[in-house]
């Protein structure tokens, strides 16, 4: 790569829309929480050479947020999958019969009250 680009570097939008919607929620935050950190530094030296990095990342995290924005739920939605997943897990199902049924019918409880 030639100085110039690493100085200025460009967003390839629609690698990175890609590459967004190919990760899963925690990459995407632990991705954003680098970018942060790279940003201080990345401005640090776009104002001793005149550069463009620390748009460039803001450009990337924009990216990460709106993914994360289109994946937003109600946690009362993240509440009753999981009620579900453990309710409907065969697994777990009958080790929480013979070791907490009574946490079992909690389950079942709360997963009709939040609309499951």
């Amino acid at each position: 790569m030639q100085e110039q680009d690493l100085k200025n570097p460009q967003v390839d939008w629609v690698a990175l829309e890609s590459q967004a919607l190919g990760m899963t929620s925690v990459e995407i935050h632990a991705t954003l929480h680098d970018i942060v950190q790279t940003c201080n530094s990345a401005d640090d030296l776009d104002y001793s050479d005149g550069g463009t990095r620390g748009r460039y990342y803001r450009d990337q995290a924009s990216v990460y947020r709106m993914e994360l924005e289109r994946r937003k739920v109600e946690p009362v939605t993240i509440l009753s999958n999981a009620l579900r997943a453990v309710i409907e897990d065969s697994e777990i199902s009958e080790w929480l019969m013979k070791n907490d049924p009574e946490a079992l019918d909690r389950a079942r409880q709360a997963l009709r009250k939040f609309g499951g």
